[in-house]
């Protein structure tokens, strides 16, 4: 993850990876897909992808197929949580989001993924790609069509980073 070409040490800063931030590294390969398709993904690339799965702790495999992904994935971090956050739903906490960076620190290939990859999964893949790089050029790896960052991950995020 970490290959550095030239490095001008009066140029150089690190961002909350400890890893340098200007174009001397490579970045880690970060998809977004919901249950159903990271699924379908790993089928075709077992263990190439690291993965950081996000489901309702009610009812963890409640997509068809999504109870391959653990054994499918090259190592994975399972976090449990709603997107819906009610009294009587878990929400996420600062505590998950910093588990999720943790394990993200020096992955090349990472698959985040929630069931139906538009909100907790694209809020924590921004939060990750923010710690590598920075908030404005995180926003490259959301689909504005498609993705609808969860709030409460961005502020967990926002709040570990010192954003």
């Amino acid at each position: 993850m970490k290959k550095i070409l030239e490095i001008n040490k009066n140029q150089t800063n690190y961002n909350w990876f400890g890893f340098l931030t200007r174009k001397e590294i490579y970045y880690m390969k970060i998809k977004i897909l919901g249950h159903a398709s990271a699924a379908k993904f790993l089928e075709k690339n077992p263990n190439k992808f690291d993965v950081i799965f996000i489901s309702d702790p009610r009812n963890s495999y409640a997509i068809k197929g999504s109870e391959k992904i653990p054994e499918l994935a090259k190592e994975i971090c399972s976090l449990f949580f709603c997107d819906l956050i009610t009294s009587t739903f878990p929400a996420p906490t600062q505590e998950d989001i910093e588990k999720a960076l943790v394990f993200a620190k020096g992955r090349k290939k990472l698959i985040v993924t929630c069931q139906a990859g538009v909100s907790r999964s694209s809020a924590t893949a921004y939060v990750i790609k923010a710690a590598e790089t920075n908030p404005t050029d995180a926003l490259d790896i959301l689909d504005k069509s498609l993705h609808s960052p969860n709030d409460l991950i961005i502020r967990h995020g926002s709040n570990i980073l010192n954003l």
